[in-house]
């Protein structure tokens, strides 16, 4: 089996089969954040940045709980070989230069009158909002029948100047041109 099959396998696990618990509120609990962001470690691996550096920077927009997990993961992970910085940012705030930016869904109002189409060149924004941001978001996640699926918004990440790979965007449950 080759080394990209693998994580397609390990991906499909991730996505197929790894069930998770139904918060019965709109936000997400700790475990699903915890599984947010593995799929997230694990896009990176599809994504191709026009830019380089020795880090690999993840922005938090707001205050989330997943932030302590991409804290977790830059303890133990690497993306394309660069450490990972972890930064958050309040609504309002400049972003600094990063790769990823992750916003959850209760900020993702806040982020569409702050940030234009066209203004996050070279930045992965991920969601988690229902419906898909269609000005933001270049991937979106989103809870369907007590599993992980997520949807790509292929105009976004151009504007974005990513290359999203063959591979990722078969797994999408939909993929918006």
């Amino acid at each position: 089996m080759t080394y990209l099959k693998k994580y397609i396998a390990i991906l499909l696990f991730i996505l197929g089969y790894f069930t998770i618990t139904s918060s019965t509120h709109n936000q997400p609990s700790n475990t699903e954040y915890k599984v947010q962001t593995l799929l997230i470690y694990n896009f990176t691996k599809y994504i191709k940045w026009s830019t380089s550096s020795n880090e690999f920077v993840i922005v938090v927009y707001g205050n989330s709980p997943i932030i302590s997990y991409f804290n977790q993961l830059k303890a133990a992970k690497q993306v394309n070989g660069k450490v990972i910085v972890v930064k958050t940012i309040s609504p309002g705030d400049k972003l600094p230069p990063c790769d990823l930016l992750y916003i959850d869904d209760e900020y993702i109002k806040q982020a569409e009158s702050q940030f234009t189409k066209g203004s996050l060149h070279d930045v992965l924004v991920v969601t988690n909002t229902n419906p898909i941001s269609m000005r933001l978001s270049c991937i979106n996640l989103k809870q369907v029948d007590d599993s992980y699926k997520f949807e790509i918004n292929n105009t976004i990440t151009s504007i974005n100047n990513l290359e999203v790979s063959s591979s990722l965007l078969n797994l999408a449950v939909k993929v918006y041109k």
